[in-house]
């Protein structure tokens, strides 16, 4: 199964996955039957999949990582896409090391934060029925909303419809719900939260946000951040993913850079051309952006 959105960008009809910023993952829904047929039959598939989108003139899909949950994603070994960008993830080992004697100095920290949190009353909780989760997160995009106005930023929770996805997400009974929310909570107040999307072994962080400005000083994002790692460690999580972006925090948790890809594909004669235009505006702005490094240099 491969979902699909249409819109124009002038000209041009671009057909795309339906990448609502809600995971940051990208790909096709594939039968167990079909993905064990081997790479040969899977890009077969993909290809006649892709050939069979109608009202089309380029097929358009970013943000593809090597893997969805265990399965590998097709698309990212499609001999068509390239590189676009990178995310932060910790595989099974940096999961069993993490907050050890001897791992990064993020982890001390932090212990030493949640210890002082601990000690003002506030625990770790996690959200285990829907009326948990819904009341958690409804809480968490208050605080994201007001922080986001005081720091004059683009709230994207208020983008594309992903608040309600979320609340109907963590609405959803059930043990097998993927979204797992974390919170640290004083009394019924939450001082900060942090939720992931859970699926066969995998986890990728989603939302973070911290509560009143009385508990700033302990960083308690910082902590429910630390302390959802903790979780997919002790659950048996074999990879926490950052999402996207390498924001300079990420780093701090011997985190390792996977790359994602793009794939870009002409369907019409109009589509081959808008593909050149859009290569040759890149490779523009590549040469210029190397020509100012290289004066900035020369300068310096």
């Amino acid at each position: 199964m491969l979902p699909i959105i249409r819109f124009r960008k002038g000209p041009v009809r671009v057909a795309s996955t339906p990448d609502l910023g809600v995971a940051d993952h990208n790909g096709p829904v594939l039968s167990a039957a079909i993905a064990s047929e081997g790479d040969e039959t899977v890009q077969a598939v993909m290809s006649a999949m892709i050939e069979a989108i109608p009202d089309a003139d380029v097929v358009d899909i970013k943000k593809l990582h090597a893997s969805i949950g265990s399965a590998r994603n097709p698309f990212f070994l499609h001999p068509k896409a390239t590189v676009e960008s990178s995310s932060l993830y910790l595989d099974a080992e940096a999961l069993l090391a993490a907050g050890a004697s001897s791992g990064k100095g993020i982890y001390k920290k932090t212990r030493v934060n949640f210890r002082k949190l601990q000690s003002e009353g506030v625990q770790l909780v996690e959200a285990t029925t829907p009326e948990e989760r819904v009341k958690i997160l409804e809480t968490l995009m208050v605080y994201r909303a007001e922080r986001f106005k005081a720091l004059g930023r683009a709230n994207s929770l208020k983008q594309d419809n992903r608040e309600n996805f979320y609340l109907a997400l963590a609405a959803r009974a059930g043990r097998e719900n993927p979204l797992k929310v974390l919170a640290l909570m004083s009394g019924g107040d939450i001082v900060a939260v942090t939720a992931l999307l859970v699926e066969d072994g995998c986890a990728t962080g989603i939302l973070i946000s911290i509560g009143p400005e009385q508990w700033q000083r302990f960083s308690p994002g910082m902590v429910a951040l630390v302390q959802s790692i903790y979780w997919a460690r002790d659950n048996n999580i074999r990879l926490y993913g950052f999402g996207t972006g390498l924001q300079a925090y990420k780093s701090r948790f011997g985190a390792k850079e996977q790359s994602t890809r793009r794939l870009l594909l002409p369907l019409t004669v109009k589509g081959l051309a808008a593909i050149t235009a859009l290569k040759a505006k890149r490779s523009f702005r590549a040469t210029l952006d190397r020509l100012k490094h290289q004066k900035n240099s020369q300068t310096a």
